[in-house]
């Protein structure tokens, strides 16, 4: 949870950490963030909505996980130039 409090991170490779669980919604709160990599663990649950906020996000990978739900309209309108996810996975449209 303590990741939310790092507002100047622009750079985070979280992938084939072996993480479990669910996504945090506190990593929407990384205003600054441009790449996200999250593929290759065992993450489960919904995409948190507070994905969304993440304005900055330039490439974000979701891939090879189990993840359910849709990507936020916002993030999916942002400037994300690259979007890895799953099959099944969609951007939620308005």
């Amino acid at each position: 949870r303590e990741l939310g409090y790092l507002s100047q991170l622009k750079y985070l490779y979280l992938n084939s950490n072996s993480l479990t669980g669910t996504i945090q919604r506190e990593l929407g709160y990384l205003s600054q963030l441009k790449y996200l990599y999250l593929n290759s663990n065992s993450l489960t649950g919904t995409i948190p909505m507070e994905l969304g906020l993440l304005t900055q996000l330039n490439r974000l990978d979701l891939r090879s996980n189990s993840l359910t739900g849709r990507i936020p309209t916002s993030a999916c309108k942002n400037n994300i130039s690259t979007l890895l996810i799953d099959e099944g996975i969609e951007c939620d449209k308005l």
